[in-house]
């Protein structure tokens, strides 16, 4: 499990750093990459925000419920996982330990369980 944050200010900025993050894994790509990401738009009132799961449904949605306790804007969000075994229900825990660093970090750099 490796997680990554970024600040980002539009769609645009969203797509670099997923492809960025797939292109850092293109010797070994991973299982599912899931992200999230909240830009603020006019006057800094509204959200548009974003999620995706790659498989791991609900995942998404708990990346970006992670971001709106955090308070975080202008920010992405991503979760990946390399499937070797089947754990079941505690890769959530895994994927949000990975999260929690990586947010408060806010730096693309990856944040790994082992």
């Amino acid at each position: 499990f490796i997680s990554y944050s970024a600040s980002i200010n539009s769609k645009q900025d969203a797509k670099f750093i997923i492809d960025m993050v797939k292109g850092m894994q293109c010797e070994n790509p991973a299982t599912h990459l899931a992200y999230a990401y909240r830009i603020p738009y006019g006057l800094g009132t509204s959200m548009c925000e974003y999620m995706e799961d790659d498989g791991e449904y609900g995942l998404g949605r708990r990346l970006l419920d992670k971001m709106k306790t955090a308070g975080s804007s202008a920010t992405i969000l991503l979760s990946s996982r390399w499937y070797t075994t089947h754990i079941g229900i505690r890769r959530f825990k895994h994927y949000m330990d990975t999260a929690d660093e990586a947010l408060t970090r806010k730096q693309l750099g990856p944040n790994y369980v082992e």
